[in-house]
């Protein structure tokens, strides 16, 4: 039970920069976005390897900001830039910085 709490807090939070994410304000715009669905370019823009995420400590979805710096980057062939702005590491429940510091 403590750890679908644990999920639920963790995937309500950006992949790639650890912020809440929030629903859009005008229902026809996508504010998050499928880490699965972009998998490619998540590991071409930000060096995120989304198959060995770990459900539970590696959120699902990412945001509409880290999407549009991933459009507004977006060039042919490997980026040169590959820099993470929030790691998401392996923890307990004890040592659970994840949910401490973001929250």
């Amino acid at each position: 039970f403590r750890m679908e709490i644990h999920a639920k807090k963790v995937n309500g939070r950006c992949r790639v920069c650890g912020r809440f994410l929030v629903e859009a304000r005008d229902k026809k715009k996508r504010s998050t976005y499928n880490c699965k669905e972009f998998a490619e370019d998540l590991k071409s823009h930000f060096c995120i390897n989304t198959s060995q995420d770990i459900l539970g400590i590696h959120p699902l979805s990412f945001c509409y900001r880290c999407k549009r710096v991933m459009d507004k980057q977006y060039q042919p062939g490997p980026q040169t830039d590959c820099s993470i702005p929030f790691e998401w590491k392996a923890h307990t429940e004890v040592d659970c910085m994840v949910i401490k510091c973001l929250s």
